[in-house]
């Protein structure tokens, strides 16, 4: 299980920090904890980059990893879909043997937050984590290694579907808009993934903010909307940790968290707690959510009728936004195909050498007389050599002719998304959605009183709770009663959008499913012949393999007068077998997740249909209100989780007056924000 490390430390950690390339001593602040670097371990074998840092007051070490960066991560994540265990899968567990080895022999000396050194007694490590490939290595290394906590952030999944039993130490958080998640989802995955898969509230459904979704934070730490002057013109928080939906109590509260586990004491240590968590949490985020809605309202409000007005031509900037944001590489990973081929022309000389090796072998009498004898054409190996750089060439050819063929669909499957979705889109329905966001408006206010409200009532009867502890010490035994009365807030109910929207909305929805339908009748022929150049290569790659490693063992059966000659010889021939056997390993990989996406294409697609309906109105004020609208619900939605827990705890778990009443106000809140939820998502495409 966990030590004492947040997991939300450990997602920063994995999905910021770790990214920063930050040396030995360096001291990092994260939330409310400091971590000191101890060890790294940038550029190591197989492109492994990854830090060991210890927290500077329980002492507590961690093993963070980076994602994918370089050439040899690239074709780490090619190689996932096979069942391979990569070389830097390896690499990350042989750090994480070495580490843990050092620490559970030597004591670390730390500078804690008051400034006094304290000496440590040897632990090991407690926890690994990590983000996108480094998410992967983390989960790995758990399974490997039984006892060490794993937090990976929007992982890349494992090379093969690990038993509940080995990843009972992990939790995989997922955001609910990360690319990488949901491709791997579309494709069947799920197992790939161990451990407690917990999706997060977190994230935008906007090309803009896809590659900050996977990773979980950017460098401004917000996302700007609008510009300075327009009406609705603000920003928007970024940062995964700050999306966890965490109980007050400390729980990590999944998505589909309808509230169960062990019930706690209802005390006024655990009302402390909740009191605690309520204010520095909670009504933070409210406060967040009330500006982002505040937003929308300005922007429906003063634009009206022209929220949808589009000032160019939305079809081609929707097919821009589709190949710059490289879309089409995330959806496909087409860049570890690329990756392949580079990796392959870096290794090149070797290939040429081989050749060269093979046809002075070939004039070598004694060694060319086994090999005839062995092999029935010894020397189809020098052939296949040579034709194997057009293959993987022409493998880079056809993935690069699918990423062209996504930047080139506007004339057939575009189209599709936008029968009917024009200027006009929301005439008939202007008034109703300004009355509608109206009553948002002043729903949101009531919900935040509400909350503060609740809270107060908790400080009370956490307080008369203590008042009757006290008194029970001196054997005064009085009912605890509930404290100050709190007001019942009713929030109003809007009769507006539920026919206009709903016609809008299933508008949406029908183009989606023609241009789904369209995009994959011209993809799935691309993706065949993809898988099966991918598969030619394939075969060349185990058929050189089986000839060189009969021929490795051809040369061994001889001596060769010339020494140097007999070195270079065997030398190459290993160096061949070694640069093989990582090229196939990749290869098995693409080769399976091309199948598998051709397989599923549909249901990728369909993971990926909020972005698509977001961009159906990029250019226009009603993208920010879709926007903000999300912010604001991922919010309402996390309060609505940390409720249904509070809910759970109150309920039966203490007979007194003063509890059953907080039971019950925590009800009115939950059902509140139930509806506030539900009005939100009315006024917005989803």
């Amino acid at each position: 299980m966990s030590g004492k490390t947040p997991d939300r430390d450990l997602i920063e950690l994995g999905g910021s920090t770790v990214y920063e390339n930050k040396g030995v001593g360096a001291v990092i602040t994260i939330n409310n904890a400091k971590y000191k670097i101890i060890n790294t371990k940038y550029k190591a074998d197989a492109g492994l980059d990854a830090m060991t840092v210890a927290n500077i007051d329980t002492g507590e070490i961690s093993i963070v990893y980076q994602g994918t960066q370089g050439v040899d991560d690239m074709l780490t994540d090619a190689s996932l879909p096979g069942n391979n265990i990569d070389a830097q899968l390896k690499a990350a567990n042989d750090y994480y043997n070495e580490m843990n080895d050092y620490y559970k022999k030597t004591p670390i000396v730390l500078t804690n937050s008051k400034g006094e050194k304290v000496k440590f007694p040897p632990a090991g490590v407690i926890n690994v984590a990590g983000n996108s490939l480094g998410g992967g290595l983390a989960n790995h290394v758990a399974i490997q290694n039984q006892g060490v906590y794993s937090v990976a952030f929007d992982p890349a999944i494992l090379p093969y579907a690990p038993d509940s039993g080995k990843a009972k130490y992990i939790t995989s958080y997922m955001s609910q808009y990360d690319p990488l998640t949901l491709g791997e989802l579309g494709i069947g995955y799920d197992a790939r993934i161990p451990g407690k898969q917990v999706t997060m509230y977190s994230g935008l459904p906007w090309f803009a903010a896809l590659t900050d979704n996977h990773t979980g934070y950017n460098d401004d730490g917000e996302y700007e909307i609008g510009k300075p002057g327009d009406v609705g013109y603000g920003k928007i928080k970024i940062g995964a940790d700050d999306y966890l939906a965490v109980s007050p109590w400390g729980n990590v509260l999944a998505k589909n968290y309808a509230g169960s586990g062990v019930r706690i004491k209802i005390d006024p240590a655990t009302l402390g707690q909740l009191e605690t968590s309520l204010t520095a949490n909670t009504l933070v985020q409210l406060k967040d959510a009330q500006k982002y809605l505040d937003n929308s309202v300005d922007i429906v409000n003063h634009e009206g009728g022209k929220l949808d007005d589009r000032t160019g031509t939305l079809k081609s900037q929707f097919d821009v936004a589709l190949k710059d944001t490289a879309f089409g590489k995330i959806f496909l990973s087409a860049g570890a195909y690329e990756q392949l081929r580079n990796e392959f022309e870096k290794e090149y000389p070797i290939f040429t050498t081989a050749i060269d090796v093979m046809q002075r072998i070939r004039t070598t009498p004694v060694i060319s007389d086994i090999l005839d004898f062995i092999l029935s054409n010894s020397f189809t190996v020098i052939d296949a050599l040579l034709k194997l750089p057009l293959l993987l060439s022409d493998i880079v050819l056809k993935a690069e002719d699918i990423i062209d063929h996504i930047g080139e669909i506007k004339n057939k499957a575009i189209p599709k998304l936008f029968v009917n979705i024009d200027n006009h889109f929301f005439d008939g329905i202007v008034d109703e959605l300004t009355k509608h966001y109206s009553i948002i408006d002043s729903n949101k206010d009531k919900m935040t009183v509400q909350m503060i409200n609740f809270r107060d009532q908790v400080k009370a009867v956490k307080d008369v709770m203590q008042l009757a502890d006290q008194n029970a010490s001196k054997g005064i035994y009085d009912e605890v009663n509930s404290g100050p009365s709190t007001v019942k807030i009713f929030l109003e109910d809007s009769q507006y959008l539920k026919a206009g929207m709903a016609v809008r909305q299933k508008q949406i929805d029908d183009n989606f499913r023609a241009f789904s339908s369209s995009l994959s009748g011209s993809m799935k022929p691309l993706l065949r012949n993809l898988g099966s150049v991918i598969n030619q290569a394939k075969l060349a790659i185990d058929d050189i393999l089986r000839n060189v490693r009969v021929i490795v063992s051809a040369v061994s059966m001889v001596d060769i007068p010339i020494v140097t000659f007999d070195d270079d010889l065997r030398n190459t021939l290993r160096s061949l077998e070694r640069t093989l056997t990582g090229l196939k390993q990749s290869i098995e990989g693409a080769h399976q997740a091309v199948t598998d996406l051709e397989s599923n294409f549909e249901t990728v697609l369909t993971n990926f249909k909020p972005y698509i309906d977001t961009a159906l109105f990029e250019g226009t004020k009603y993208q920010n209100v879709i926007l903000y609208n999300q912010a604001s619900l991922n919010i309402l939605e996390i309060a609505r989780l940390v409720f249904i827990d509070i809910k759970y705890q109150m309920t039966g778990s203490n007979n007194s007056t003063a509890v059953e009443s907080l039971n019950i106000i925590s009800n009115d809140v939950l059902l509140n924000l139930e509806k506030l939820i539900g009005q939100v998502k009315l006024g917005t495409i989803q």
